[in-house]
């Protein structure tokens, strides 16, 4: 891949409509940023408010509504980025790049979700100085080589087990985000299966490698029962392509953390308990969203003393 310097990004590709941003619920917290959030296939403002809402506990949340229409030129993919990325991934990555310039913030922490940590990786690759931390959920591009049936398969399979054991007080916002998906997908059915097809192809352990070693922070964040892109393949990618062995033969790992999470309910007697979860908990777990905010917090704070420590 080139140098970070030898691309120049152009953004202006998101409508001012299509942005999402919530206040930060109270003071802000010491060495916070505003937090971008990077929608998965499929999701929407409304399907992703409530998790929206949990983040801005510390800080300003943006997002946006992913464009359903080609802004970017096929050509510019091609000629200039050398298909290195598709059109469709450089008009999302773009996309985001868009959101923070338009919200006014030079820097962020960002999560991306499924899709969403695939297209993160992508804009922190193009514009690596408007990213201080990077969160990765369940992301495509980290189980190694897939097939498209096989990507189709499994989100089927882990939509409808997520519909089977969701608590019942998850189930308005799920039929919520269920319709805003079947609407999603309707509105261009080719741009949706293009969508999968480059899930299924992409690959980002390498970039990932390259942003860690420039100085951004990277964890990734797997749900032990994601049918879609399985945490023990997401490991096993991790072993290979983000631990290096260095000079004294110790292992140098080239990302900053990796968390297993597990979906829970409160039972009869009170106590917390699992249930079988999947790919989109993300989106409905609230225990899930508390969990991903003291993740986000944890890097924050690493970030902080990384930063006072090189200033002695």
């Amino acid at each position: 891949m080139k140098n970070f310097s030898e691309w120049t990004v152009k953004t202006d590709i998101l409508k001012e409509e299509e942005m999402i941003k919530v206040e930060a619920k109270g003071e802000k917290r010491e060495g916070s940023l505003p937090m971008l959030y990077i929608p998965g296939w499929g999701e929407t403002s409304r399907s992703t408010q409530p998790l929206l809402e949990v983040l801005a506990q510390d800080n300003d949340v943006i997002s946006f509504d992913q464009p359903r229409e080609m802004r970017v030129d096929k050509n510019i993919a091609k000629e200039k980025f050398k298909g290195t990325f598709s059109a469709l991934q450089l008009q999302k990555a773009l996309a985001a790049i868009d959101t923070i310039e338009q919200a006014g913030y030079t820097q962020v922490d960002a999560i991306g979700s499924s899709e969403g940590g695939m297209i993160l990786t992508i804009a922190a690759y193009l514009a690596p100085e408007k990213f201080r931390n990077i969160t990765l959920v369940s992301p495509a591009g980290m189980i190694g080589k897939d097939s498209f049936w096989k990507l189709i398969k499994r989100f089927v399979k882990d939509n409808g087990s997520q519909n089977k054991n969701r608590p019942l007080e998850q189930q308005e916002q799920f039929a919520i985000s269920t319709k805003d998906f079947v609407k999603f997908v309707k509105e261009n059915l080719t741009q949706s299966l293009r969508e999968i097809k480059e899930m299924s192809k992409a690959d980002i352990v390498g970039m990932l490698a390259s942003l860690h070693k420039i100085g951004i922070n990277i964890v990734i964040v797997s749900h032990v029962d994601d049918k879609v892109f399985n945490s023990d393949l997401v490991q096993r990618e991790i072993s290979k392509g983000l631990v290096e062995r260095n000079d004294k033969g110790k292992n140098n790992l080239l990302f900053d953390g990796l968390y297993t999470v597990m979906s829970k309910e409160k039972g009869e007697n009170g106590k917390m308990q699992r249930y079988e979860g999947g790919h989109s908990d993300i989106k409905y777990d609230k225990n899930f969203q508390k969990q991903l905010l003291g993740i986000v917090r944890t890097l924050s704070d690493k970030s902080i003393k990384k930063k006072t420590t090189k200033g002695k």
